[in-house]
């Protein structure tokens, strides 16, 4: 998790950022949409990493989602329908205050998850907390490779996914990711030109999305493979487009590999003003695959293809602008 002054700081600047305002109203449309399946599917509506202020909490309770008594605690049986986890203590107490009866997790996701080491699993208890229909980890750090080539947010998202599969004893369930970051790119010089061969392999057979890419990071992909240590020179706004492709093609990847059919509903960067940090954020929807009848890699392919049309940017002012395969440039 961050470190709790810089949470703070960015929290209040929240209250008052039209841009992420946008985003939550995305988020908001995810759980409306989940709503009454994780009723019947007994598991929490809602996992998210909330910050001292909880606004995205507080706008489910806004719009009637979450419901509160007359006295202004949420009610009980809606209280065990969010799982909200934060590190740092004070921001604990200050979220209990804020939001009364919510149950507040002090806890760092990193480590319920061990995403430093891809085959350990969170215990039972915790795997019934990540099994919630719309996952939000609205992070405040960047995309992070370790030497040994692994990423430990994306690690942390396939176990997320493989929690949603169930067992013998219970099916998989539909969910949704929401997913924020930083948009930086942190791994060794080695790693960058893999990145940037990885998105050349994976977009051949997908010619809108070649043409996307073609428009939007035109010459960065070679020159990245071939001079890695051009990336530290990059406008933000090129790293950005780097990881607004990047991401969810790994995302896909994964999880197609494990049964699942991936729609990414919005791929967007946002943050253009200079007091703001330039971030990427992504809505992604896993549906159970049959693959049966259909296998891994047509799966992919569709799922590929798709995003051209979930990519965006939202605006200082919060409006979402539609970024084409072709056209003008940022």
């Amino acid at each position: 998790m961050t470190e709790p002054t810089k949470r703070s700081i960015d929290d209040a600047m929240e209250l008052s950022r039209p841009a992420k305002i946008t985003i939550r109203q995305w988020w908001l449309a995810s759980v409306r949409a989940h709503d009454k399946a994780a009723l019947a599917n007994g598991v929490p509506l809602y996992l998210t990493l909330p910050g001292q202020h909880g606004l995205d909490i507080k706008l489910l309770i806004d719009e009637g989602v979450i419901r509160t008594t007359e006295a202004g605690p949420i009610v009980a049986a809606d209280a065990s329908r969010i799982v909200a986890i934060e590190s740092n203590m004070m921001a604990c107490g200050l979220l209990r205050k804020k939001i009364p009866g919510l149950s507040v997790r002090q806890e760092n996701i990193s480590g319920m998850l061990s995403w430093n080491f891809p085959d350990v699993f969170p215990d039972s208890k915790n795997k019934k907390q990540f099994r919630a229909a719309v996952v939000n980890l609205d992070f405040n750090q960047s995309l992070k490779m370790h030497p040994d080539g692994t990423i430990p947010v994306l690690n942390a998202i396939d176990k997320i996914a493989r929690i949603h599969e169930g067992d013998i004893n219970r099916p998989p369930i539909d969910w949704t990711l929401c997913l924020t970051l930083n948009a930086d790119l942190i791994c060794t010089p080695q790693q960058r030109g893999e990145q940037a061969a990885f998105i050349a392999d994976q977009v051949f057979d997908c010619p809108d999305l070649m043409l996307w890419v073609e428009t939007h990071l035109r010459d960065q992909l070679d020159e990245l493979e071939q001079k890695p240590e051009v990336l530290d020179s990059w406008d933000k706004a090129i790293v950005q487009r780097l990881l607004m492709v990047l991401v969810p093609l790994r995302i896909i990847q994964l999880a197609c590999a494990r049964g699942w059919r991936v729609n990414c509903q919005y791929v967007a960067g946002y943050g253009e003003h200079p007091q703001e940090t330039p971030m990427v954020t992504f809505v992604i929807n896993f549906e159970w695959n049959d693959t049966g009848r259909v296998t891994p890699a047509q799966t992919s392919k569709t799922c590929r293809e798709q995003l051209p049309a979930a990519m965006c940017r939202v605006l200082g002012d919060g409006s979402v602008e539609h970024l084409p395969a072709s056209g003008t440039l940022w």
